[in-house]
């Protein structure tokens, strides 16, 4: 036991003196994005326009069906019942039975924000590029707010 004891204190005392003169934790991040360090390219730009649609994607696999088209005469019931979504067939949405949120739709709206506000900044090859871009962020946000609008009323 004895022994032990002495193998297991010098293992400790030289671990110590080993990470005591190592720097590990002294390194800097390597990738650290910032406002001030993503918009500075016109890839960057394309790069968060790419990222609002993935967004978008998210949002339209199944709350703007839910949120559209299952609100109308398109839904009818099934062979093996309504399948939970009878609140959408006989449109009896409610605030306490609203299964989906508006913060999705916000963060979407966030994101066309800050596209809007950093691309005029960044150069671009063709400002016909850049038009298109910043008319695709204002499409997406005005259809984000229709949206929202047509579910929830007043925004």
């Amino acid at each position: 036991m004895k022994i032990r004891n002495i193998v297991n204190s010098v293992m400790a005392l030289f671990m110590l003196f080993a990470f005591a003169a190592c720097d590990v934790l002294d390194l800097k991040p390597i990738s650290f994005i910032t406002n001030e360090s993503f918009w500075q390219t016109e890839d960057d730009v394309k790069g968060a326009l790419n990222g609002i649609y993935v967004q978008l994607r998210g949002a339209a696999e199944h709350d703007l069906y839910v949120l559209g088209e299952a609100r109308s005469e398109i839904l009818t019931v099934g062979i093996g019942g309504y399948g939970g979504y009878d609140i959408y067939y006989y449109n009896t949405l409610t605030q306490a039975n609203m299964p989906i949120s508006w913060i999705r739709y916000y963060q979407i709206v966030n994101s066309c924000n800050l596209l809007l506000k950093y691309a005029p900044n960044v150069t671009f090859s063709n400002e016909t590029s850049r038009n298109k871009i910043l008319a695709q962020a204002y499409t997406m946000r005005a259809f984000m707010y229709f949206v929202m609008t047509r579910t929830w009323g007043g925004i």
